[in-house]
């Protein structure tokens, strides 16, 4: 397995780098709103993990990757189609890119959007038996594959 590359976006304290096995990808950023999230994170930076306090609706990382991941996010973000598809342009040839959303109206009605515009490569839906919530994670990919 080659050494992979992933951006997460709201990446909250890092809790997704923690449970990454630290051999199998080569580099990861974390990005989240609060500062106060992203200093929790910080004691976990080094050369492979960097964590940076950014509103993901404007943050360029200067680079593509292989896998970039929208953990409970993008409902928060104004015109989430868009902020898609331009993160959508910085995968690395072949790379995927993961939403994570609550299952709620919202994000049932922004599914449906994304629907039309990405094809998804798989799902899953997983439920927490204790509170009765449910998450719905899906693999995008583009449909056109020129954009």
């Amino acid at each position: 397995m080659r050494n992979l590359s992933i951006l997460d976006l709201g990446c909250g304290e890092g809790i997704l780098q923690e449970k990454l096995c630290y051999n199998n990808y080569l580099y990861y950023v974390g990005v989240d709103y609060s500062a106060e999230a992203i200093s929790k994170a910080l004691n976990r930076e080094d050369e492979k993990p960097r964590f940076v306090n950014a509103d993901i609706s404007d943050y360029s990382p200067g680079r593509r990757f292989d896998f970039i991941i929208f953990n409970e996010s993008l409902y928060y973000i104004e015109d989430p189609l868009r902020i898609v598809k331009r993160y959508m342009s910085l995968l690395e040839e072949g790379g995927l890119l993961i939403v994570s959303m609550l299952v709620t109206e919202k994000s049932n009605r922004l599914w449906k959007m994304i629907e039309q515009s990405y094809d998804i490569k798989d799902e899953v839906i997983v439920t927490n038996k204790l509170t009765d919530n449910s998450w719905v994670i899906k693999v995008l990919t583009n449909l056109d594959h020129n954009d």
